[in-house]
């Protein structure tokens, strides 16, 4: 399965831990803070990381989700990279 880098994905991440009003809260302003342009769509993935770097600069219980969301975007982005420069053989 195919990460993408949503904001449905994020708020789900932080929703165990703060809540689904503060998660759309943080989000948000989270979004605004690394001056991203809000959208319904997925976000490119260093969009996506930026976004999540802010979630950690505010620390507490939604730095774990922060961390986590912006690992999985980071891994993602290298695959993607590595999948269009490595031939595989096919059979």
């Amino acid at each position: 399965m195919e990460f993408k880098p949503s904001i449905k994905y994020l708020i789900s991440l932080l929703i165990p831990n703060i809540g689904e009003a503060e998660a759309k809260k943080l989000v948000r302003d989270a979004i605004y803070s690394a001056e991203v342009y809000p959208k319904q769509t997925n976000y490119e993935s260093d969009e996506f990381i930026r976004i999540c770097e802010e979630i950690i600069k505010g620390g507490g219980r939604a730095k774990m989700a922060g961390l986590t969301a912006m690992t999985q975007a980071r891994c993602s982005h290298t695959l993607k990279g590595l999948a269009k420069v490595t031939k595989v053989p096919t059979l």
